[in-house]
């Protein structure tokens, strides 16, 4: 069995590098791409292709650049692992990921070992091109954007006294949960050497 880490677990890293290469495999979809955009405008599409290139791309750099070798990329193939407002499934476009899976495959840029149906994951690993450049860049700090799935604050609906507001339904009271906004963190500077 080949170790893995799942696509949805790795913070996107910000780096000139990993995000000209997302640019590059994005302009190459769009520029295959057919005009029907399926409701979506050009740059809505273009935004959004962008943004899983450069997870996939970023994830296969933190795989690379990882302690512990031969470590690879895990992503579902299938449509029913992904969606926009189930919380407990990836909150990815499945059509726009197969995209890039597809142009990263096309380059030679991946090695794929594809998992059994309804039993593995597909495993993912940089070869060629696109492991010469993240090699390039190798292992440093780089800003991280926080993992929005993973953290999440909820509270109840509060009267102005702040006590739960408690609704009857049949022979029970209950509340009604809320998602909270996430405090946003202070952007820490690096130190100059």
């Amino acid at each position: 069995m080949t170790d893995s880490v799942q696509l949805n677990w790795i913070p996107i890293q910000q780096d000139p590098t990993l995000e000209a290469i997302a640019e590059e495999i994005a302009v190459s979809i769009l520029n295959k791409s057919k005009a029907s955009s399926r409701g979506a405008s050009r740059a809505d599409r273009q935004k959004r292709i962008k943004n899983i290139a450069h997870l996939l791309v970023s994830s296969l750099h933190f795989t690379l650049t990882s302690p512990k070798k031969g470590l690879g990329v895990s992503l579902p193939l299938t449509a029913r692992y992904y969606s926009a407002t189930d919380p407990n499934k990836i909150n990815l476009s499945h059509d726009s990921l197969m995209l890039v899976y597809r142009e990263l495959e096309d380059r030679k840029w991946i090695n794929v070992k594809k998992g059994e149906v309804g039993k593995k994951l597909t495993v993912i690993k940089p070869i060629g091109l696109l492991k010469t450049n993240l090699e390039k860049i190798g292992l440093k700090w780089m800003q991280q954007g926080l993992l929005d799935q993973c953290i999440e604050l909820r509270d109840v609906k509060r009267d102005g006294a702040g006590k739960p507001i408690r609704r009857k339904v049949g022979k029970k009271f209950k509340t009604t949960k809320i998602k909270l906004p996430l405090p946003q963190p202070e952007p820490l500077e690096l130190a100059q050497h």
